[in-house]
């Protein structure tokens, strides 16, 4: 018996829950919870990976990014704000530097990635 598919729909979950919870919860990232549950899905189920494609809300932004690696500029805005917000309380809460330092720095180069994205789709009829 394959462990790996059973392993990957289990993530798949996991992160569809994560990111399912994000939606109601402001420190708590929809989108990329929802890209991460898709490449798990992908490996382990192609039936869940086109259910989950199929979603009027989560598919085109999924769609979105495998086609044009973009992210929209209201979801850019959501996903920087929440890291903030985590790292702001990160630090009023008093958690340890060793603990801390890490984490900010991790955050910082995801708040990086995520602006870098483009926010359009890109036209290459005209070249």
């Amino acid at each position: 018996m394959n462990i790996a598919k059973p392993l990957f729909i289990a993530l798949g979950f996991i992160s569809l829950g994560l990111g399912i919870l994000g939606a109601f919860l402001p420190i708590l990232p929809t989108t990329p919870f929802c890209l991460v549950a898709a490449y798990f899905f992908s490996k382990g189920s192609p039936r869940l990976y086109k259910w989950l494609l199929a979603l009027p809300k989560i598919g085109p932004q999924i769609q979105e990014w495998n086609e044009h690696g973009m992210i929209r500029p209201k979801i850019k805005l959501v996903a920087v704000v929440s890291l903030l917000a985590v790292m702001f309380l990160l630090n009023w809460r008093g958690v340890v530097l060793w603990g801390r330092a890490p984490a900010c720095l991790i955050m910082i180069v995801v708040m990086i990635f995520v602006v870098s994205r483009p926010e359009k789709k890109r036209d290459y009829s005209n070249k």
